[in-house]
């Protein structure tokens, strides 16, 4: 007789080093929130209620990469009866395969740059081991191979829970570009600001960036001239959601840094001196803040800004939403397709750079 059929999903092992797990295999209710990215958590939660049409409750696997054949893939498959497909949730850091079951991966840390670097590793490897992968969820990555594009298809899952942000105060800009220590200890003494505050400017554009971005020459090189015209339109608000510290980057300390230097590589002269009006989070604003503006607020985005983190509803209340394509090794049809999904509304894709707040 069938087993009924179950998905198992894999989880990185550098984010379970803390947590004491009684099996390699365990149910999905094991895994504590406690001890985890906020970004693991959310994306667990989203491909469990999206496993629905499987007969059996997923079951998670860590470190499935000790179970590459013989006796180790039998002691596996002995505890996972009727499991059919695999979905590797990958940190970037690698994407574990698991014989015999189709095999799926999820990105779930965006913007870090080490997932693209992981499917040029697969690229190089064997033609074989990329075919192993059936599809990718929630991205949109091509690859060349053998002077031939290769892209995995995509699988799109919408959001279907509010992320769990915190409550965040803002932070006022300061630079000076020849000392940033000395500026992220002069943002650290100016007073937080209540988000409610917001409504004082308006339009309010609303940036949420990665470290990916922060990185990129492209945006560097644009972003001074952004800042800069805020400095001297004080009736508008900028926002930058810093990315939102992990396990790999622990604290605030890192985001504020790569933001500071990224605004100080640019050509362009910015004052240095407080602004009223541009504002640093250090990590998305929650919903409740954002839900309480009574202005028009317009989100500015990338192609590394994991979208899945947020159902359609939560994007129905921006004015206009920008998406920045890096064209990297993302495929700008196979991306738009999936966007649209996963936002529920039209949105506008632009190469990037960021245009100046006039625009």
């Amino acid at each position: 007789m069938r087993a009924a059929r179950r998905l198992l999903v894999s989880v990185p092992g550098r984010e379970l080093q803390k947590i004491r797990l009684g099996s390699s295999v365990f149910p999905a209710e094991q895994l504590p929130d406690d001890g985890i990215s906020p970004a693991l958590r959310d994306a667990v939660r989203l491909v469990l209620h999206h496993s629905s049409e499987w007969e059996q409750p997923a079951l998670l696997v860590a470190r499935p990469e000790i179970f590459p054949g013989g006796e180790t893939l039998s002691w596996l498959q002995n505890r996972i009866p009727g499991a059919t497909t695999h979905v590797s949730i990958s940190d970037g850091s690698a994407v574990k395969l698991i014989p015999g079951l189709k095999n799926h991966v999820f990105f779930y840390s965006f913007g870090n740059g080490l997932d693209e670097n992981v499917l040029k590793t697969l690229v190089r490897r064997t033609s074989r081991q990329l075919g192993a992968l059936r599809s990718q969820w929630n991205s949109a990555y091509a690859l060349r191979f053998e002077g031939k594009n290769v892209s995995l298809p995509t699988t799109a899952l919408a959001g279907c829970y509010n992320s769990r942000a915190p409550d965040r105060a803002l932070f006022k800009l300061f630079l000076d570009k020849g000392n940033i220590p000395d500026s992220m200890e002069t943002i650290s003494t100016i007073p937080a600001v209540d988000p409610a505050r917001l409504n004082s400017y308006s339009p309010i554009t609303y940036v949420t960036l990665t470290h990916s971005l922060l990185a990129a020459e492209r945006f560097r090189s644009v972003l001074g001239k952004v800042i800069l015209e805020h400095f001297f339109d004080e009736s508008s608000a900028l926002v930058f959601a810093l990315p939102e510290a992990d396990f790999k980057r622990e604290g605030v300390t890192p985001s504020l840094e790569a933001f500071l230097a990224a605004a100080r590589d640019t050509t362009f002269p910015i004052p240095k001196l407080v602004a009223n009006n541009i504002f640093l989070s250090f990590g998305e604003l929650s919903e409740a803040a954002l839900g309480a503006l009574d202005v028009p607020v317009m989100l500015w985005s990338s192609d590394d800004t994991a979208l899945w983190r947020h159902p359609p509803s939560y994007y129905e209340r921006f004015e206009s939403i920008r998406i920045y394509f890096r064209r990297g090794l993302m495929r700008e049809k196979q991306f738009h397709e999936m966007a649209a999904i996963l936002l529920g509304r039209e949105f506008e894709l632009r190469p990037l750079g960021f245009p100046a707040a006039s625009q």
